[in-house]
């Protein structure tokens, strides 16, 4: 895992996080020097991104200078339950009566009964539904980048042209907003679910390129790794292949043309068009599918 090859290169290991099952004592966690859960209510599901940014801020702040520093961030607040910053959506739907039809975090009020059976069923949202749904995530997704704002201003307070510091942007999913009577990820393979932001910005990247094949997380170790430097552990064998080259540019070849799933319930590839899924005949919908 990252942490713990950075940690055996000389780094101090150092994470926040809002998610209850990344933690330290888990096996992610154990990577770490350090791994703080911040504080949050059960009800609440997760920690938020002010939270986290706060700890990261002090943590930045009160950093050992003598040796490099990899600081984690696992931010939330785009995963249900999603309430309001400010208790309002920032980007509302005119003249449409939210609280009639879902709660304050973001929760559906209405077809409760198809839910119980599939939580991610969203074939009864109408428009005003479907825009309102995606209207509190974006008003999460800004809230979350003003707080990320916040830290990267005391990065540059620090390092004004970022010529020491790597920063990295990752996901692990997107979500369905109701556009394909659907909410949620579950084991979503639309475009919202699994076309995902990874950016990269600071030293050893050169700024405004993007890259138009597949990428995917696999690729994220072995891309930091060759940026900072730190040689992958001899004879060991990765998934996925560094994406920048050691001049800072993209690497254009690196990227794949298709990406391939697998799972106990299907099997998947995907283009840049195309999806192809397919139900295996011992999974719970290809039996279904034969009865």
């Amino acid at each position: 895992l990252l942490p713990a090859l950075l940690r055996a290169h000389g780094y101090r290991t150092l994470g926040v996080s809002a998610h209850p099952w990344v933690v330290a004592d888990s096996e992610f966690g154990r990577q770490f020097d350090q791994l703080e859960l911040v504080p949050f209510p059960a009800r609440r599901g997760h920690g938020d991104a002010g939270q986290v940014v706060d700890r990261a801020i002090a943590l930045w702040q009160d950093r050992a200078r003598d040796r490099p520093l990899f600081l984690y961030l696992h931010l939330m607040d785009m995963h249900m339950p999603r309430p309001l910053p400010d208790g309002e959506p920032r980007f509302p739907v005119p003249g449409f009566d939210w609280r009639a039809r879902f709660s304050p975090t973001s929760e559906p009020l209405f077809d409760r009964d198809a839910r119980r059976w599939a939580g991610n069923d969203a074939r009864g949202f109408d428009e005003n539904d479907r825009r309102h749904f995606a209207a509190v995530y974006d008003t999460a997704l800004s809230a979350t980048d003003a707080q990320l704002g916040r830290l990267l201003a005391t990065v540059r307070a620090d390092d004004p042209e970022l010529r020491h510091t790597l920063l990295v942007v990752a996901a692990d999913h997107g979500e369905e907003l109701g556009e394909d009577g659907r909410i949620d990820h579950t084991d979503s393979l639309a475009d919202g679910v699994q076309h995902i932001p990874w950016i990269l910005a600071g030293v050893g990247v050169h700024p405004g390129q993007r890259s138009d094949r597949i990428t995917e997380n696999v690729d994220v170790t072995p891309t930091v790794l060759a940026l900072v430097g730190v040689p992958p552990p001899p004879a060991s064998t990765t998934d996925g292949v560094p994406q920048v080259s050691l001049d800072g540019w993209l690497c254009r070849a690196c990227g794949k043309t298709a990406a391939y799933y697998a799972w106990e319930d299907y099997r998947a590839v995907r283009t840049g068009r195309y999806l192809l899924r397919q139900y295996p005949a011992q999974s719970f919908r290809g039996r279904c599918e034969e009865a």
